[in-house]
């Protein structure tokens, strides 16, 4: 068996343990909260396209709903009863063109915008799916939140690369490229696992959805609220 492989397999089997399910307690560490949803509608296609892969959702004021796939690199729009009202996309590497999607947030409504934060650059579309502009943006920072069409909240999803250090939460400003500092946090340590293999000291990091405690951020009334998803309050 090829020796690469071979680590590979005794690296997984041993590291499996250190990853729990994560499982959330119905009373929260502080405040009361309501988790009784109830079924409203239901839908798998979205005019003539049947839902592949949905990779995000998003909601407007006026109750329209925008759902990104990510193996049709298709945004679909549907009114607030799920009936659907168009789609826009296409997989590229031109203006307003997707060119990858990737774990976390991607899609986002932001006032008159929808925005689709790609590698290194920022999509925006009027609500009825319309190009308007691309904007670039550091590569070392991805978009969670935005503040404003402009501004947006950008932090590490999980433990990679941080290597012991401190993860931190920027705010960012597309016009004038300035970010600063707002928060610090440390990563959730079982993401992560060190092996010794061969003199060498290499430390991996495995995600696993649903399984791996990730960063989230969120924003509302203007308070920022961010924390592992093993923990709630």
């Amino acid at each position: 068996m090829n020796k690469l492989l071979l680590i590979t397999f005794v690296f997984i089997g041993l590291t499996i343990p250190f990853f729990a399910q994560v499982t959330n307690t119905a009373t929260p560490a502080k405040g009361k909260w309501d988790f009784q949803m109830q079924k409203s509608w239901e839908i798998d296609e979205a005019g003539q396209h049947v839902f592949s892969e949905i990779q995000n959702i998003q909601t407007a004021p006026d109750g329209r709903i925008y759902i990104a796939d990510s193996k049709s690199y298709k945004i679909y729009i549907l009114d607030k009863d799920g009936k659907f009202i168009s789609a826009f996309g296409k997989r590229g590497e031109g203006p307003g063109e997707i060119k990858n999607y990737s774990m976390g947030e991607q899609l986002f409504v932001v006032g008159d915008s929808v925005i689709f934060a790609d590698r290194n650059m920022l999509h925006y579309y009027d609500m009825n799916g319309t190009f308007k502009k691309d904007v670039r943006y550091p590569s070392n920072m991805k978009p969670r939140t935005f503040l404003s069409e402009d501004v947006f909240i950008s932090a590490p999803v999980t433990a990679f690369r941080l290597r012991g250090k401190k993860g931190k939460i920027k705010k960012y400003n597309v016009n004038d490229q300035k970010e600063k500092v707002i928060a610090e946090f440390l990563p959730f340590k079982k993401a992560s696992a060190t092996l010794n293999t061969e003199g060498r000291r290499s430390t991996v990091i495995m995600i696993f959805g649903g399984i791996t405690p990730l960063m989230e951020i969120g924003q509302r009334n203007g308070n920022i609220y961010f924390g592992m998803s093993n923990d709630y309050s």
